[in-house]
């Protein structure tokens, strides 16, 4: 009989803690990790989750209760929105534009390479679907949605293979895109200062002192932002506005955005740039170790081959597209750089997984204004949307 240990929220925050703790020491110590960039989150998520998958096979369980990590993730978004303008997205507008277009086109071609896989490999087209922008695109939260339609719509239960390909994204998603970058950036002996455009106000480093007061009002601002997203999504749901329906992070998004342009006009009540960096790097580094250490593994391992096989390919799709595509696309510079590390997080993962990657290389590198204004914004606002257009299409046509 398997043994099953279940912990706390405090406990569990505490063993979270622990493991991002566990990530940056294997960073300092591991020189691979730190020179292309694995973030710490990831390094020491994935380790505890192969630790708890060996647990699982020795008939030992664990369950974490990790209730922060919603909270922490739209905190995370919300400091996305505090840190960008309207000043700074009509500067950007035509990055975007062009990033939205490389997706779109990238989605089209997720989805085609998982139907013909699945079909040449004696499985349901729609599977290849699953194993395509559903999951990888989508994230687990869009793979659960979708396996539901599937379900009731083709008769075929896709959840276990749904969640266990969302999973294999964000895992591979999380490892690939720095190195990518990192090649990239080294290769071409790219430097930061070709992200800094002469109209573009770029911070230089200074004395990191900060205060109390500081902190406190970022605190007091971020969960702000996330008491009136959760407002507004519960809104939106009650009055049955289907056009507006977005994930409450793309809200949260949007609430520190108005606010980000409210302290453009009273620059004295404007929030501490170094407090707000410090906070928001924090959350996502919780956010994400959360997510990864809940991971089960196992369901990878459960995987039919001829799905895993998909899978490969999707990464093999993910690498060349990122690498010459939209890195030629994106300018051929350092931004376009960070920004193909940011396209494997969410291309393959999520939106999170992406600025986390963006985050680590920045860190090493230097920052890139434009790849942090294309990434989120366009991960948030309008990836869903075109996904969702793709993967309608795709089933009326498999119908």
């Amino acid at each position: 009989m398997p043994n099953f240990f279940a912990f706390d929220s405090l406990w569990s925050f505490v063993i979270v803690l622990a493991v991002l703790l566990l990530g940056h020491t294997f960073n300092n110590n591991i020189l691979s990790l730190e020179k292309f960039n694995i973030p710490p989150a990831i390094t020491g998520g994935i380790f505890a989750s192969i630790i708890i998958t060996l647990l699982h096979f020795n008939d030992i369980d664990i369950s974490l209760s990790v209730p922060q990590q919603d909270i922490l993730m739209l905190m995370f978004f919300s400091s996305v929105g505090l840190n960008a303008n309207f000043r700074k997205i009509i500067e950007g507008g035509r990055s975007i534009l062009v990033f939205l277009g490389l997706s779109a086109v990238f989605i089209i071609l997720q989805d085609g390479l998982g139907v013909t896989l699945a079909k040449m490999l004696g499985l349901d087209p729609v599977i290849g679907l699953v194993a395509g922008s559903i999951t990888l695109t989508g994230g687990h939260g869009t793979a659960i949605a979708w396996a539901e339609v599937i379900e009731k719509n083709f008769s075929l239960n896709v959840l276990e293979l749904s969640i266990a390909s969302a999973t294999f994204g964000l895992i591979v998603g999380g490892i690939i895109g720095g190195p990518l970058a990192h090649k990239r950036i080294y290769s071409l002996k790219l430097k930061r200062f070709h992200s800094c455009s002469s109209n573009v106000e770029v911070q230089q480093d200074a004395p990191h002192t900060t205060s109390t007061m500081a902190f406190l009002k970022v605190f007091l601002t971020l969960l702000f932002c996330v008491a009136s997203a959760k407002l507004i999504a519960l809104s939106v749901t009650t009055a049955e506005i289907s056009w507006l329906r977005m994930p409450v992070f793309v809200y949260a998004i949007f609430v520190g955005l108005i606010i980000a342009n409210i302290f453009e006009i009273l620059p004295k009540y404007a929030l501490e740039q170094f407090s707000l960096d410090f906070v928001s790097n924090l959350c996502l580094s919780l956010f994400l170790t959360m997510a990864i250490v809940n991971l089960k593994l196992w369901n990878i391992f459960d995987l039919a081959i001829p799905l895993l096989i998909i899978l490969v390919f999707q990464t093999m799709l993910m690498i060349a597209f990122s690498y010459w595509i939209t890195f030629h696309f994106m300018g051929r510079d350092y931004d376009a750089a960070v920004i193909l590390g940011g396209q494997c997080g969410f291309g393959l993962g999520s939106t999170p997984t992406a600025v986390t990657i963006m985050n680590s290389i920045v860190t090493h590198h230097g920052p890139s204004n434009r790849a942090f204004l294309v990434i989120p914004m366009a991960g948030a606002f309008f990836n869903d949307i075109i996904n969702l257009a793709v993967i309608e299409g795709y089933l009326h046509f498999l119908k």
